[in-house]
């Protein structure tokens, strides 16, 4: 990925996707890898990380980690896939129900890209569409919100958790269906790593907890449990490292002082994202002086109306655009289900003006 396409899914997310690796904020540590499982329906498309096989390390062999949870240890834990770039790729990952109204607390790098989200039950297998309510990047936490009442919640314990105390992780481990337990105990609190991401940016996770329990693909946004079974904090990131398990999670403290702000509506500190934003379905250059259009994708608002590979966006709504900014900002001022009027010339220089329903972006 060169950097010189951007899909409108609110403009952010990049044509190809690679998965994110960490590494721990003090020099010559252990790299590390985001525990979230892909699925690559097309070759070109990236695989899990790759995981140390053997004995120790990052639990060993992933598929060495198959001892069930219990159904005291699943208790409010739901499986989550989502789509990635209009169907071109999937993830999966693990949430938590935090409420009986269907608000569920995941990984920010779980539901990252995607354009849709589902969220499955395991107890009977029901199924949800998940709506994103808000994204913290920063702090790798998201809130999502499914139509039901009823479901079970989890159990939270927000004290500090301490050096050598018991754990359990509990996760959607490889993204199979299942949830999956591992035992470990805390090695240390307080821990900063940085995050760096597939376009070389790097962001910081702050005041983790380190375990040695077992994470996989899959594990990201599930459930650290102390030895009563009540949650501490959300799995996150995992070590590659072949004989040295060190796992972090999120305290649960953060994670509910983030959900609290999204549910109130607010952006915290500034760091908070609420929603998502409008999207064209569009592939444009950022190199070129105008809104050339580099790909269309397929059933989305610009291909219905007509829109093809080649062709400048010239307006919107009658307002002119002349740049991709120009039209970041015209589709910030929109939600998604929207209808707007759009006007392009197409590559044989014929200017066109037709109606369409914006649709919703991918998360950034």
């Amino acid at each position: 990925m060169t950097g010189k396409l951007k899909i409108l899914t609110g403009i952010a997310a990049s044509v190809l996707l690679t998965c994110m690796f960490i590494a721990p904020a003090t020099a010559g540590a252990n790299s590390l890898s985001l525990a979230y499982s892909w699925h690559t329906p097309h070759n070109h498309w990236p695989v899990s990380p790759s995981w140390p096989s053997g004995p120790g390390g990052y639990g060993g062999s992933p598929t060495a980690r198959t001892t069930l949870a219990s159904d005291d240890q699943a208790t409010g834990l739901v499986l989550i896939d989502t789509t990635i770039s209009y169907g071109y790729a999937t993830a999966s990952g693990t949430g938590m129900v935090i409420g009986q109204d269907g608000v569920i607390v995941t990984n920010h790098h779980v539901v990252a890209g995607s354009t849709s989200v589902t969220v499955t039950v395991p107890a009977g297998g029901a199924k949800y569409d998940a709506q994103v309510l808000g994204y913290d990047p920063a702090a790798d936490v998201a809130v999502l919100k499914i139509d039901t009442l009823g479901l079970p919640t989890v159990t939270t314990n927000t004290a500090d958790v301490t050096v050598g105390e018991t754990v359990t992780t509990v996760g959607n481990a490889q993204g199979a269906g299942n949830l999956v337990a591992s035992t470990g105990s805390v090695t240390n609190t307080g821990q900063d790593i940085t995050v760096t991401n597939d376009d070389g940016t790097t962001s910081n996770l702050s005041d983790l907890v380190e375990f040695d329990a077992n994470l996989v693909p899959g594990d990201s946004g599930g459930a650290v449990l102390d030895s009563a079974g009540e949650v501490v904090a959300m799995n996150v990131p995992g070590s590659t490292a072949s004989r040295v398990a060190q796992n972090y999670g999120i305290p649960i403290a953060t994670v509910l002082d983030i959900a609290d702000d999204i549910l109130a509506g607010s952006t915290g500190d500034g760091s908070i994202t609420l929603g998502r934003t409008a999207a064209l379905g569009i592939q444009v250059s950022t190199t070129a002086n105008n809104i050339l259009i580099l790909g269309v994708v397929v059933s989305g608002p610009a291909a219905q109306a007509g829109v093809t590979p080649g062709s400048v966006l010239t307006a919107m709504d009658g307002s002119p655009l002349a740049s991709v900014a120009d039209l970041t900002d015209a589709l910030h001022r929109h939600q998604p289900g929207d209808t707007v009027t759009i006007t392009w010339t197409d590559q044989a220089g014929t200017p066109h003006t037709a109606t369409t329903t914006l649709t919703q972006a991918g998360l950034a």
